[in-house]
This record gives C-alpha cells, structure tokens and sequence, in this order.
C-alpha cells in the first residue's frame, strides 16, 4: 500500500441537468446516501455541477473545467 496514491479525482456524478438532482453519467440516480463533505454541495458561484473526491474520500461539487483524474468503474 506504500505506492498508493489518494488525489482529488472526478467520480462521474453530475448535477447539470436539474440543480440539485445528481445522477451519475450513465443517467442513474444517486441511490445512496453521499459522503459530502462539510457543507456540500454548496454550487458556490451557481456553477458547480460536477462531482469530485477529495484526497480524504469525502465528495464536493466544483465546476466541471477544473482538471483532475478520474476513476472508472469496472463492469
């Protein structure tokens, strides 16, 4: 576990289409209760539609043109 790397990483989540109302990118809804972290989702600015977890695993709604990796679920 040594050369394992936590970064802030896009997780596929989304609230573009309606505020608010997140679905992941494959159009199903959230069904679980999300980890936020403090205080989120905030839509700071009235435009954080995108969802990202942080170096502590705990989820945040930013603006969808910050760059950051990405996890992939494996089907």
């Amino acid at each position: 576990m040594d050369d394992c790397k936590v970064f802030d990483a896009w997780i596929g989540l989304t609230d573009v289409e309606y505020e608010g109302v997140f679905k992941w990118t494959n159009g199903s809804e959230l069904s679980v209760l999300p980890p936020w972290a403090g205080g989120m989702p905030s839509n700071s600015g009235g435009n954080e539609h995108c969802v990202h977890t942080a170096a502590t695993l705990v989820w945040n709604d930013i603006d969808c043109n910050e760059l950051f990796g990405y996890t992939c679920e494996y089907l």
